[in-house]
């Protein structure tokens, strides 16, 4: 590896950015639970449906 001065510029430090990084993982992070949750609630759903599925048949 080259010898790269890794720092981050002063633009990538500044409030703003900071602020708009901070929204942004916010925003991830609530899309990626709501995601769980939909995948948690659909399976939940369609164990349920299986159960009355299968006491119909025994």
């Amino acid at each position: 590896m080259r010898g790269e001065d890794r720092r981050q510029s002063p633009e990538e430090n500044s409030l703003a950015t900071v602020k708009r990084k901070h929204v942004y993982f916010e925003q991830f992070h609530h899309n990626n639970l709501t995601k769980k949750q939909k995948c948690l609630s659909s399976e939940t759903e369609t164990c349920s449906q299986m159960g009355f599925l299968f006491q119909g048949l025994f």
